[in-house]
Formats: structure tokens, sequence, C-alpha cells
């Protein structure tokens, strides 16, 4: 109104939020606190959780990883579950029940076969040879009854080693443990088959350290001739047999290389296959089965050893025999016959 003395007056009030917004903050610190927290808990317990709930599927996964062709009388265990676990063990060990079936099966027919097989073969044979002796035939006679007992000899060698694998795949192959010094070993093996490298004007040679180990002499020696044999075939020039201590002296490793052709790579997995054949380049052997090294790598798993072959095409190749020493005693070469 005119005249009058009235004064507007504004009043501003304040108060500091500083405590609440501390409050605040330390609100979403616990928050984000609790939720690490709770994530941790949660990721260990399920951790723990789907560990204590998959021990089961592991123990089959091992198991089932230690069952091969020798020891298919085993199964996996089959835990007390109610669940697939206990469900995907059972189905293994049916399956592994049927795979021992027809295994066991394939063993007697080739044990079966080759009994029933070596009588008549060895008859074929003995008339073969009677009549060479014993008549005149003729030249193209003399030819067949010559082809007859060259066929039935090589049947009874396939017949043998036939046998000898099934009782490697049964386990029936007993192996002897006497002590070997590898250079005297591999030096009687040179000495052996001497005439048939000089026959080919091909050198073989021993070299390498002396070790002593244990093993079937004989079988060894078997799977030997039958590598230099390999590598005679394959037209090499050169061959040398050796031996070194291995993995600190607990192992050793008998090697024939040679200066052959060499083997094609994409090859080389399947030489251990029964009945393989490598093609031109090393396969001169014209009466051999496909069986030498099938047998080979039998006996040297027999000896809880291992067999390979390494090679490189127009180079060559080393064939590898590695076995255990075993428990032997310092020997001189008079103690060993």
């Amino acid at each position: 109104m005119p005249g009058s003395n009235d004064t507007l007056t504004i009043v501003y009030v304040g108060r500091s939020l500083d405590d609440i917004q501390r409050t605040l903050a330390d609100l979403r610190n616990v928050i984000l606190l609790l939720f690490l927290a709770g994530l941790v808990t949660a990721g260990v317990g399920a951790y723990l959780l789907a560990g204590r709930a998959l021990q089961p599927l592991g123990l089959v996964q091992r198991a089932a990883e230690g069952i091969g062709g020798q020891n298919l009388t085993e199964r996996v265990p089959e835990p007390e579950t109610g669940d697939e676990v206990q469900a995907l063990a059972g189905a293994l060990n049916n399956m592994l029940a049927r795979l021992e079936d027809s295994f066991e099966a394939q063993r007697r027919f080739t044990s079966d076969a080759s009994h029933e097989l070596r009588t008549p073969v060895t008859a074929i044979s003995g008339h073969a040879s009677y009549l060479l002796r014993r008549t005149s035939p003729d030249e193209q006679q003399k030819e067949s009854l010559k082809i007859i007992r060259s066929e039935s000899e090589r049947l009874t060698n396939l017949i043998a080693s036939l046998l000898q694998l099934a009782r490697s795949d049964s386990g029936a192959l007993v192996m002897a443990r006497d002590p070997i010094l590898s250079g005297l070993f591999l030096t009687e093996i040179a000495r052996e088959l001497m005439p048939l490298a000089q026959a080919q004007r091909t050198a073989l040679t021993v070299a390498g350290q002396e070790v002593t180990f244990e093993g079937d002499a004989d079988r060894l020696k078997q799977v030997l001739i039958n590598l230099v044999s390999n590598a005679l075939k394959a037209g090499a020039r050169t061959i040398t047999l050796s031996s070194q201590p291995e993995q600190d002296g607990t192992e050793v490793r008998l090697s024939v290389s040679d200066d052959g052709p060499g083997i094609p790579a994409d090859q080389l997995d399947r030489l251990f296959d029964r009945f393989y054949r490598l093609e031109d380049s090393r396969s001169r052997d014209v009466g051999g089965a496909g069986l030498g090294l099938s047998i080979a790598r039998g006996i040297v798993e027999a000896h809880e050893g291992r067999i390979w072959l390494e090679s490189e095409v127009g180079k060559g190749t080393v064939a590898h025999v590695q076995l255990p020493v075993g428990d032997v005693p310092v020997l001189d070469d008079d103690d060993v016959p």
C-alpha cells in the first residue's frame, strides 16, 4: 500500500549433506562388498559342487583310458549315483564285455585255424619234397613241385606268425628274464646276418655303448633280425646296429639304422598294422606277409618296452627298440651265455 513501511524479507536456511553423502557412500560400498563376497562364494560353491558331481565321471574316464587290447577283462567303476554317470558306466562295461567276447572269438579262431592248417601244409610240403627226391619229373613238373614246396614253406611261416600273434594277444607270450650284454648281443646278430649282408654287398656294423639289461635273448633276437632283414630288403648299403643307455641308465635303446630309400611319412603310422606292406620303395620281399613288425611290437611290449621308426625319404630309416634295464648285476662277457 502507498506509504506503507513493510519490508519483504527472504530467509535461506541450509544444512550440510556431508553426513548423508558419507552414509550413502558407505552403504554403496557395503552393498558392493556383499555382492562380490556373494559372487565369490557362489563361484567357489559351484566349483566344489561341480567337481564333486563330476568326480565319478573322472574315475570312469581314467579307468576307460587304461583299458586296451591286453586287459579287456577290466571294467570301469559304476558309481552308485543313480544318474546319467552310472548309466554311462554301465553302458561302457556292456560294450567292453561285447568287445572282449569278439576279441576272444577272433583269437580262438586264429589259434584254432593255425593249428588245423599246420598239419596239411606240412604234408603238402613233405610230399612235394618226396616227389622231387624220389621221382624223375620233367622240367615243367619239377618247377611246379618247387613252387608247391616254396609256397608251402611260406604258408608254414605265416601260420607260425599267426600263432605267435594269437599268443601275444592273449597274454600267453612268456618272456624269459636273463641278463644280456647289448654289445655282445648285437655282435652275435651281426655275425649271423653277415653272409646275407655280404651277398647284397651291404656293410653291417655294430656301434654304441655296452649296456647290461634283462630280457629274452631269443625273442629280442627275432625282433632285431626282422629289423635288419627289412633294411636289407629295402636295398640299404650300410646298416648299423647300436646300443646306448637311456633315462639315467634305467633303459637301453637298441637301434638299427640304414641308408635305404626311407619310408614316406604317411605310411609310418601304419607300419605296425597286421598284413600291411609298404609300396615299391621298400617292399622287395616277395615272401613276407606283413606280420613281422606286428610280432616285433608284441615282443617288445611284452618286455614293457616300446618300438618305433624314424625315417626320411632318400636319407634312410632308424628303428628304435627301447627296453627297461631291469635289476641286473654288473657282469662280464663270460657271465652271459
